[in-house]
């Protein structure tokens, strides 16, 4: 741009008249912006970002030099704002440090010259006429109302000289995405995503949705090239690359060209490489219902979490206990207590027996009992068919040194035994009463119990009580910590946690490096091949050693007699009848319950008597070998006649009530009188003011044979959530009961199980349901509902002389910046339901509604019920609307919160279109997708595939014009396919519809004569033996099917033969029409909150073998058309 070099000199000339100096500043900005365009091949501006525009070093220096000469009269406007506004994004890029006056107009034009000082109005006129005029870009809206200085902050992209500050969040937040990368892949969801979790790594100004796109933008480009160029081992990957592709800076989201910041961005690059190279190796080890552990928490503070790896799928046999439907919930347990849920699949039948694939091929554990091994069951209506077990998920501590060694920012457990590792240096958790020798040993902590923790950078050696474990370093590791024993282990719960029916295996890999007839095998310290059968019986200490003494492997766990059995008999007395316990000692434990034993041959029956209104969750029989002290706990359900309720904590009770937090270990435990068993029923009915007669309301069938079926409550809570979601209202609530000859047991589950009500002095109070009882300890909040991502106000409670006494005080700042919503934090012990404040001075509303900030502040059931309705609306139409940072901070601060809380959501929900662009734009993943499914009562079918593809193509256009990588686009559309077809059936084969919006592009589709026959068939094979299916809407579908116009052919209206099938038969095709854009909801029933419970009720039936497929066949089949 060397005109440039030709007028400065000229600006500066005093001796210029002034007419000359406009005439000539008006030719250098058209000149320089004419110029500046055309080298990018631009005869206008695109709308990109400014920071997408790459100003080089020159031409920053130009900028300054042209406005230091013209600031007095900045004229053209239009021209001249575009060049202030261009500089201003382009210093806060280059120069911004958030010091000296930080976040200011001053600081900027400051960076002009000294003397240069403009007006608020000036700089609204700058920002309209050059950032949204000339460069087409938006303002952005935030609760304050427009930001401009934000605006051409936003333009510049990130600062370039905080991202380098070692200090600051932003280079922590983009080594935690680099190392959570392929985390967020498996979990299936975006990296922009995935970046928002580190945003609390920044100042409250850089927390938005920019944020997290630019940096996801930098992540992910970076992880493409780690991919697609070998980087390993290069000391400069950034000159490798520059020998290898030309212009490879340009595919990032921010310039990073900078001379100075070669540095940081080699570490990045090398971090990308290494946890690429660390990914390719735990997919080359990978082996399914395996689990890796690391280290949390501060020393000595310690706890672990456990990697699951689950694979794609599985298959089990389902034989014993046959399947009544295919829609099964998986869950996690440790030991006998369920951890955690992993939500629901649908199975499919095979000649081999039921295939399941699972939505996460990995999970990840917060564990409670390390000691107790994991896992993953399959649960039908809380009771267990198929459980699959991790291999080394019970980790034994108390006398086995734990070897971690470095993993990215943590630490990963790598064994309990003598090892050789690659790594440098591990650390160690070492039991009390072990020798430790070596040399560069660091103490790190000790623990009240005597163990401790150390660091070593050196082969180490731990021994106690003829135990010797060594840990080699800078090694080529070796298998020695992979042996294992395997077993069958008793269905119990115990202590300790593994309880083997006879003997178990020691179990060596293929390519294990020493040969079995070099392993010793020791049982309490005597060598294994001395002991008799009965000696291997009780509790077992068992450990391996090499001949060398060496312990490659120690564990501690329990045995009984290979033909061991235990038959639990209800009644009063009850009775325990243990077969083949010879060689044990059996006593009952329990301190309420009085036991005498008869023993035979081959029996011991073990009559039980509980104190009268003491009935113990468990009956507890200890279990030890003649002569010693030591044995094994085994735990039953107590036999108890009827149904009997157990909280979380273990014992029983009749409650009236629970909350939806409270069924996670919560279980009923059904026993038959019956030596044929009995059938108990288990109902869940939704009570409303909202809603009239007939209530929806679910059944399921238990059958509890001889022995107790204890059924896990928390498996229903998705299916209690679903029901709630019906209404909007906070206070329904759903009724469990159950019943066999008669009414057993009758609870009713609540979100809340208080409420707030206001005091005469403008205090609050916590009180229960029926405001009988005040609620201390409570951990209240209040937001501003015009700006969710401005930090909460924490609320103090009120003290007596002794204790909390459940009443609040509203803060000052509350008086003003209403309205306020109240609620209670996650960690809060009591859930009471969250509550508007309006204080007495209420802020006029805005006159003109132009954000969801300004909609929450005007929101009136009566006087203006539809403001938030219209910024939604406004949002699908706008993708840079400050609407969508609003949600995304509901999302991020308030995801505790049930969706139907805040009327955005509930809006969003209502407006297809909306729904439709919140899963691009706010990249929703496949949790959220299915939250909003079941909290708000969304049918994902409804929204036509035609809108899909609309949407699909502007936020493709979008994405593009904001200047990111295309590693970053694609991933983000791939993702949000796959995110969408857990939602919606068949969604994975719209891709290429949704591309192009080429209705050929879907799959051909055979006649439909040809093909739904016989797979109806099948579904009536497969669930040949159930009572349930579900009715509702049978006859109302079917009446559908005979009056749709073009009309299908008899083998498809006639279908189903028999009326308790048209229901299910019918709605996969009814629901294809609504997809197609050929039918409505509406054609269905007029009652919408009815209509949405039952098509989830009916879909779920089988969703594996007829409604999935059937429902993507027939949308194929319609859009083709």
């Amino acid at each position: 741009m060397l005109f440039f070099q030709a007028v400065v000199p000229v600006l500066h000339d005093a001796a210029l008249l002034d007419g000359d100096m406009d005439v000539l500043a008006t030719n250098s900005v058209k000149s320089w912006l004419g110029e500046f365009l055309l080298l990018r091949g631009l005869s206008r501006p695109d709308g990109r970002p400014l920071h997408a525009y790459r100003v080089t070093e020159t031409e920053y220096e130009e900028l300054h030099a042209l406005l230091l000469a013209t600031w007095r009269n900045p004229q053209p406007r239009p021209r001249w704002a575009a060049v202030f506004c261009l500089f201003i994004a382009e210093c806060y890029r280059r120069e911004y440090d958030a010091g000296g006056d930080g976040w200011s107009w001053k600081t900027f034009e400051c960076r002009i010259g000294a003397r240069v000082t403009f007006t608020i109005a000036q700089h609204a006129e700058f920002t309209d006429d050059g950032l949204a005029g000339y460069w087409k870009r938006p303002i952005r809206l935030r609760a304050s109302g427009r930001d401009l200085l934000g605006s051409l902050f936003a333009e510049g992209g990130l600062p370039w000289m905080l991202l380098q500050a070692d200090g600051h969040g932003f280079g922590r937040a983009i080594h935690a995405g680099l190392r959570n990368f392929y985390r967020a892949q498996t979990e299936r969801r975006t990296t922009s995503d995935l970046m928002s979790e580190f945003l609390r790594y920044l100042p409250q100004v850089f927390q938005n949705l920019e944020t997290s796109q630019l940096l996801a933008g930098i992540v992910q480009q970076l992880m493409h090239l780690a991919e697609t160029y070998p980087l390993r081992g290069h000391a400069d990957p950034s000159a490798f690359l520059d020998q290898t592709i030309q212009g490879w800076r340009a595919t990032f989201p921010i310039p990073l060209d900078e001379a100075n910041g070669r540095r940081l961005l080699n570490d990045w690059l090398k971090d990308a490489e290494q946890q690429r190279h660390q990914r390719a190796q735990e997919i080359a080890r990978t082996v399914a219902f395996t689990c890796a552990h690391r280290l949390t928490g501060a020393l000595p503070d310690w706890r672990l979490r456990s990697e699951l790896v689950l694979g794609e799928s599985a298959w089990f046999d389902a034989s014993v206990t046959p399947l009544r439907n295919t829609r099964l919930e998986l869950a996690v347990f440790e030991g006998d207590r369920l951890l955690a849920k992993g939500g629901a699949v649908y199975v499919q039948q095979a000649e081999s027996g039921w295939k399941v694939r699972f939505p996460q091929p990995r999970l990840e554990i917060a564990r409670r009992d390390i000691t107790a091994p994991l896992s993953l069951r399959l649960l039908e209506d809380g009771l267990a068919v198929h459980a699959f077990h991790f291999d080394a998920s019970a980790v034994q501590y108390d006398d086995v040194p734990l070897v971690f060694e470095p993993d990215g920012s943590g630490w990963k457990l790598i064994g309990s035994a003598s090892c050789a590792l690659a790594c440098a240096y591990v650390r160690l958790r070492i039991p009390a009463g072990f020798n430790v020798t070596g040399d560069a040993i660091t103490h790190v902590a000790g623990e009240a119990n005597g163990a401790r923790w150390i660091d070593a950078r050196s082969d180490i050696c731990c021994s106690s009580d003829g135990e010797v474990f060594r840990i080699r370093l800078g090694k080529e590791a070796d298998e020695l910590s992979f042996l294992n024993v395997r077993g069958h282990c008793l269905p119990c719960e115990s202590s300790p946690a593994l309880v083997y029916i006879g003997w178990p295996r020691l179990d060596l890999p293929v390519d294990y490096p020493l040969a079995r007839e070099t392993l010793r095998e020791f049982v309490n310290g005597q060598p294994l091949a001395t002991l008799r059968v009965q000696e291997r019986v009780g509790l077992i200490h068992y450990s391996v050693r090499t001949l060398e003494g060496e312990t490659l492997l120690r564990r501690s766990f329990g045995v009984v007699p290979a033909d061991f059995g235990i038959t639990l008999h209800p009644g009063v007395p009850a009775r325990a009848v243990l077969r083949h316990s010879t060689g044990l000692d059996v006593k009952v434990i329990n301190a309420n319950v009085t036991a005498a034993a008869k023993c035979s041959a081959d029996e011991t029956t073990i009559t039980l008597n509980a104190t009268p209104g003491q009935l113990p969750e468990k009956l507890v029989l200890k279990l030890r070998r003649a002569g010693r002290t030591e044995g094994i706990e085994l735990r039953f359900p107590y036999p108890y006649q009827g149904a009997c309720f157990f909280g979380a904590d273990g014992r029983p009770g009749t409650p009236s009530g629970l909350l939806l937090d409270e069924l996670l270990g919560a279980s009923v435990v059904l026993f038959s009188g019956n030596s044929c068993g009995q059938t108990f029923e288990l109902q869940l009915e939704l009570f409303s003011t909202a809603l009239p007669h007939p209530r929806p309301w679910r059944r399921y069938r238990l059958h509890a044979g001889v022995a107790p079926l204890a059924v896990n409550l928390f498996s229903y809570q998705n299916d209690i959530i679903q029901m709630l979601g019906v209404v909007s209202e906070q206070d329904a609530y759903v009724r469990l009961t159950v019943e066999g000859n008669r009414k057993l047991l009758s609870m009713d589950i609540r979100r809340y199980h208080a409420a707030l009500t206001l005091l005469d002095d403008g205090a609050f109070a916590i009180v229960s349901a029926g405001a009988r009882q005040l609620h201390s300890g409570a951990l209240v909040a209040a937001m501003q509902l015009a700006d969710p991502g401005k930090p909460s106000l924490m609320l103090k409670e009120r003290t007596g002389p002794d204790e909390p006494v459940g009443e609040f005080e509203v803060a000052l700042e509350m008086q003003q910046g209403g309205p306020w919503l109240i609620y209670p934090l996650p960690e809060s012990p009591v859930l009471f339901r969250p509550r508007l404040y309006i204080p007495a001075l209420v802020e006029a509303a805005p006159l003109v509604i132009a954000s969801l900030h300004d909609a929450a502040v005007a929101f009136h059931p009566k006087r203006a019920p539809h403001v938030i309705d219209e910024q939604i609306v406004a949002m699908t139409q706008d993708f840079a609307h400050s609407g969508w940072q609003y949600l995304a901070d509901l999302r991020r601060h308030f995801a505790h919160l049930p969706l139907s809380t805040f009327l955005p959501w509930q809006s969003l929900a209502a407006n297809p279109e909306a729904v439709a662009v919140a899963v691009f734009r706010l990249e929703l993943d496949t949790a959220f997708c299915e939250r909003i499914r079941d909290e708000l009562a969304l049918i994902w079918e409804s929204i036509p595939l035609p809108l899909w593809v609309k949407i699909y193509g502007l936020i493709r256009d979008w994405l593009l014009n904001n200047g990111l990588p295309d590693s970053y686009q694609s991933n983000l559309l791939a993702n949000r396919t796959a995110a969408l077809s857990t939602v919606v059936p068949g969604f994975d084969q719209f891709g290429p519809y949704l591309e192009t919006g080429e209705r050929r592009s879907l799959p051909k589709v055979p006649p439909l004569e040809f093909i739904l026959p016989d797979w109806y068939q099948t579904l009536r094979r497969t669930h040949s033996g159930n009572l349930d299916w579900p009715s509702m809407l049978g006859e109302r579908l079917k009446d559908w099917m005979q009056h749709r116009e073009p009309a299908f052919s008899r083998e498809i209206t006639s279908l189903s033969n028999a009326n308790f099938t048209d229901a299910v038969t019918y709605l996969p095709i009814f629901l294809a029409h609504v997809t197609s854009g050929k039918a409505t909801l509406d054609e269905l029933s007029d009652d919408p909150l009815t209509l949405r419970f039952a098509l989830k009720l009916i879909a779920d039936f089988d969703r594996a073998l007829w409604y999935n497929p059937v429902y993507a066949l027939l949308v194929s089949y319609l859009t083709r058309q």
